[in-house]
Formats: C-alpha cells, structure tokens, sequence
C-alpha cells in the first residue's frame, strides 16, 4: 500500500472519488486487515487521515515510477505537529526525504561505502557474533528471539560496520529504538525521545568521524571520511546526517525483519528445516545498504534454523502496530535442546 497525495495520470483533487476511508492515524489499524482487502477490491484509490493510498501494484508501481511525483517523506514530521526543532531539520536532511538531484547526488557518494567486497569482508564476524548469541540459549531449549538474538545481532553488526565499542551496542540499540519512533504516528508525543536519542547518537559519529580522519581504517567510515576530504563534494553534515540514519535504519530494519521471517519460516516447517539444510540468502532489495541486509539476514536466519530445526512459537508474542513499521518486540520460541 502507497500513500500519497496524488494520483496516477494526473492530480488527485476535490473532485476525488469518495472510496473508503482507511484511518492510518490509528494506533490499532492493520494494513494486512480485511478493510484494506476490501478496499483493493473496490478501488485502487482510498482516502486515509495523511492523504491518499494506492492500493494495487500495477497503479502504485505506476505512481513511483512517474517522475512527475514527488515522494513526501519530508513533510511527514509537519504532518504530525512538528513544525521546528532539531528533529525536523535533521529529517529533512536524510537521504529517504530528498529527491531528484539531490536524492541522486548524495545516493552516488555515499554508495563506495557498501561495496561488496567490504561487507563480504565482515561476514565471518557475523557469523561468530550469531554463533555467541545462540551459543547462549541452545542448550536451554527456549529463546525470547529478539531480545536475545535479533536485537543484540542487529546492534552488535551495526557497532561493527560504524567503527563503534561493540560492547556499546545496548546503548545503540535504545537510542536506535526511540529515533525508530519517529516513523510511528505518535511523532509529536516522543518528540523528547526521538530528539535525545538523535542527539546521543550524533555525538557518537562524530566521534567516529574524528577518529578517522585522525586514523583511517578499512571500514565504512573511513571510506566516507575519504570521500568528504578528497573533493568536498560530500559535506561533513551529510556525512553525519547519513551515518546517524544508518545507525537507526539499519539496526531496526535487521531486528524487524528476523522475527517476521522468523514467524513466517515457522508456519511452514518444512521450509524452516530446508533453511537449515541448504541456506539460500538471496532476496530482493533496493535499499542502499542492500548487501548488508542480505549479507547479515544470509548469516543469521540458517544459523538459527540449523540451531532449532523442530522450532516452534511458543505464544504469539508482542508485536509493534501493523499501521507502519512492524516487527516483534517479543517473540518466545521452544525448541528440543540438544542431548547433554
């Protein structure tokens, strides 16, 4: 589902048809409800409390491939009731609120950072944090999966990729956790969480960013210093703007995205086992750091299977709001531990 302000072919004005109403701004709304289906079914087009979604593929890949169209990723904090402060200017800056030129020319200088070849080089350390994260429940025959896997892995890879203390990474982690609040439609109301953490973690980078320029390395930042300093054209502020989302982004997007592939590789057990048996990491993303995902979700998802071939959900867990980005806050998993 897209949301939007227009229309694909043309503006969506005044004279836009009626539709059903889908309230995102809904705390408990789910877009994978009965009501959305039923809107797909009668439209493409439905109004909703930020605007308008699209509500099938053929339109909604129409309307982001149009380049009449502007996303308004930007406005999605004035949207909300915040109109200044340190959070605002920061979101406007992020790479996921620009467009055209902009969008392009800071895409293209920040892409040398996740080559291949670089986050292929990490892959063995994620391979040994994945193994002493499950080294720690294996025999117990229980795991809460993202308190003691997804959310110390994700964190512990972040750390890594970034040049900060590993054994910082619970301190990353809750200040990924409240800046992930601002994708939440209670913007306004963690407003003092979101900015305390976009404070915290800017002083971080910073200092990793001192660091190496003081002392370059073979890592991430070092080749983002070395951008900025050889012509420029990528500015100390967008670095450190940059980093700061990568920081949050990558950390949320990786938890999020093992205890949904988790809980979905378990309703069909024998596509858990296979996992296990004959790992396939292969996926479909465009992000930026789209090898890095694909990298550490390769890792991690047959590590776990291979640990918990007869894996069950042991409850349904507590999940985020299905009304934007979800994934478990919790997730009790039961397994036969191996015999002692």
């Amino acid at each position: 589902m897209t949301t939007g302000v227009g229309g694909v072919g043309g503006t969506v004005g005044s004279d836009a048809p009626e539709g059903m109403f889908l309230d995102l701004a809904d705390p408990a709304f789910d877009t994978t409800s009965e009501q959305v289906h039923e809107a797909r079914e009668a439209d493409w087009l439905a109004r909703t409390s930020y605007g308008f979604a699209v509500l099938r593929y053929e339109e909604a890949n129409a309307l982001l491939t149009d380049r009449r169209f502007r996303q308004g990723n930007a406005r999605w904090p004035e949207q909300n009731g915040v109109t200044g402060g340190p959070f605002l200017d920061w979101w406007q800056r992020v790479l996921l609120s620009l467009d055209g030129d902009d969008h392009a020319r800071l895409r293209r200088l920040l892409m040398p950072a996740f080559k291949r070849q670089a986050i292929l080089a990490m892959q063995p350390r994620f391979v040994e944090i994945a193994e002493d994260l499950i080294a720690g429940f294996a025999g117990r025959g229980r795991v809460e999966l993202i308190a003691e896997f997804a959310e110390p892995y994700s964190a512990r890879i972040l750390c890594l990729l970034l040049g900060l203390p590993e054994e910082e990474w619970e301190q990353v982690a809750h200040w990924a956790d409240d800046l992930g609040r601002s994708f939440g439609i209670a913007v306004a109301q963690d407003l003092p969480l979101i900015e305390a953490a976009l404070e915290g973690l800017t002083g971080y980078v910073e200092a990793a960013v001192d660091d190496r320029v003081a002392h370059p390395r073979e890592d991430l930042v070092s080749t983002l210093v070395q951008a900025h300093a050889e012509d420029g054209r990528l500015t100390r502020d967008e670095l450190v703007v940059g980093l700061v989302f990568l920081a949050f982004a990558g950390m949320e997007t990786t938890r999020n995205q093992i205890g949904l592939a988790v809980q979905t590789l378990l309703r069909h057990p024998d596509q858990w086992r296979l996992l296990g048996e004959r790992p396939d990491g292969k996926g479909v993303h465009h992000c930026l750091g789209h090898f890095v995902a694909r990298t550490d979700m390769a890792v991690a998802l047959p590590m776990l299977a291979r640990a918990m071939p007869d894996a069950v959900a042991d409850g349904p867990g507590e999940w985020l709001p299905v009304s934007g980005n979800t994934g478990a806050l919790s997730y009790p998993i039961r397994f036969r531990a191996p015999a002692r």
